[in-house]
This record gives structure tokens, sequence and C-alpha cells, in this order.
């Protein structure tokens, strides 16, 4: 038995270590481990794996930033051969130059951390969880850094009945056709990394302003608050490509902000309003 396990032990490590794998040096010494897929004139392609042979992610390098490549069956290279047929390729495929354009169309739900603590459950379960729609336009430096700008519109809608304390005592309060909305505009980097060849996780961060206003009549009377905070985000985007120009997206993101003063029916009030938020999006994707 024992003798067995052992000549099964050597046949595994023989047939791991029997696996060639493909070098490729770089001008830095850095030396590389992977499958070659494919040499074109600017570029060369490679898929890395685990021990396991599962792959870990798809890449390219520069050929001008390779000194030495060698393949498994001893074919070397110092500049560019005749180009084969890559062993891994999707319908997907940019030849030597990623998109340097990204345009994204995003909609999906957000979740407000606070800003409605006074008020009752019932009341902030409703403020509190809004529908967002947006865009991001992003121009790429490189083939991994880009800057843009992101566009983002938060609305709901709120009929509520609730007790309040006022200085009358306790008294119903009825909102009636309340909307609550926010425009977000900012500016910030992208950072693209590709995982295959067709699909992308986009790491981002931006910083700008947050635009706030509701409206509605309370016991039948107008109101209006105004307000507006410097905010951050940061957030990451999942992209498919289902063709050259064209794929589709989902994302998360997070942003923080507080607004610390609002104009009520036109007179300053000073407010600790917090409004962070998470945005889960889904969209389409536009890239040339």
């Amino acid at each position: 038995m024992k003798r067995l396990l052992a000549i099964l032990i050597m046949l595994f490590c023989f047939g791991f270590f029997g696996q060639a794998q493909d070098t490729i040096v770089t001008t830095a010494g850095d030396t590389i481990a992977c499958k070659i897929t494919r040499v074109s004139t600017s570029f060369i392609h490679f898929s890395v794996f685990d021990k396991s042979s599962v792959l870990l992610m798809r890449s390219r390098l520069p050929l001008s930033t390779i000194q030495f490549y060698e393949q498994a069956d001893d074919q070397t290279a110092e500049s560019p051969l005749a180009e084969p047929e890559p062993e891994i390729i999707s319908n997907v495929y940019y030849e030597d130059a990623l998109p340097s354009f990204r345009l994204a169309t995003n909609g999906g739900f957000t979740y407000q951390f606070g800003g409605y603590d006074r008020l009752p459950q019932s009341y902030r379960t409703k403020a509190q969880t809004l529908w967002n729609v947006g865009g991001e336009f992003h121009y790429f430096l490189s083939d991994k850094i880009g800057v843009g700008i992101r566009y983002t519109h938060y609305t709901t809608s709120i009929d509520h009945e609730f007790e309040a304390l006022t200085p009358q005592g306790i008294r119903n309060i009825r909102l009636e056709g309340e909307t609550i909305r926010f425009n977000h505009l900012g500016l910030g980097m992208i950072y693209r990394f590709m995982i295959y060849d067709d699909r992308s996780i986009n790491y981002f961060m931006s910083s700008g302003l947050i635009n706030y206003r509701t409206s509605g009549l309370i016991d039948g009377n107008y109101f209006e608050e105004l307000g507006e905070a410097f905010c951050i985000t940061a957030g990451i985007s999942y992209d498919f490509f289902l063709s050259d120009h064209f794929g589709v997206g989902l994302g998360a993101e997070v942003t923080i902000a507080k607004i610390s003063e609002i104009e009520y029916n036109g007179a300053p009030v000073n407010v600790d309003f917090p409004i962070s938020r998470i945005d889960l999006v889904l969209g389409l994707r536009l890239f040339q």
C-alpha cells in the first residue's frame, strides 16, 4: 500500500513538473512563467496558471519591454515572429491597443446610511431607499490609467403619515407628494485591469458635489429644502465586452458626504445631515 502511494505521488509530481511552461524575461529583469498565446507586431499576449492549472489571469506586454521569451517547444525569439493562432481567444480581441474611451450608462438601487434618525423608522426606510440613474465618461491615458467625469441622479417619492413631537405636543403629521432628489457631479480617475480578453475590472475614485432638494406638502402646506455638500466616491465595476465597441457591466460604489446647512423655504438652517450612501448599478458600456 505504501509503495502504491509513493508511486502515485511520483506520477503526480512528474505530471506537474513535466508540464513545460513558456518563459518571458522583461527588460527590467523580471521572469514570468506562463503560456504564450499570441505574439503580434507590438505585444506579446500570455496566460498565467496556478499549480493546479487553473487560469489566474490573461495579460499582455509591449514587445519593447521584452528582453527574451521562450516557448515550451523550444522556439525562441528576441523580435516578433509570424503571428501564431492563439490557443485561448475570445470573440472580442484587441490586437495592439485597448479602447481609449469608455462610456457607461448605469441604473440601480441606492441605500443612504443616515440623515433621518429623528424620524420614525417607517419613514426612514422609505427616505433612505432611492433609485439612481447616471453615466460616466473616461479617457484612458494608458492601458490601465484613465481620467473622467461622472453624473448620477437619485430620487424617491414618499406619502407618509406619522406622529411627531411639536411645540403644541404630539400630533399627526401627513406628508404628501414628497420628492427627495440628489444630483451628483464628480471628476476622478479609473484603473483598468484586464482579467480576460473580453472582460475587465475597473477601480475608480472621484470627488465632486452632491446637490440636494426635497419638496412636498406637510399637512397641506408646501415646503422645500435645498442643500449641497462636497463628496468623495470610490467604487468598482466589472465590464463584459460583447463586441469591440459594446458591452455590459455591473458595479458598486460608496459615497461619503454630509450637509451642514440647508435652506428651508428660503431660510438658512444649520443641520447635521449625513448623506453617505452605497450604490448597486447595472448598465451598458460603449468602447472606442
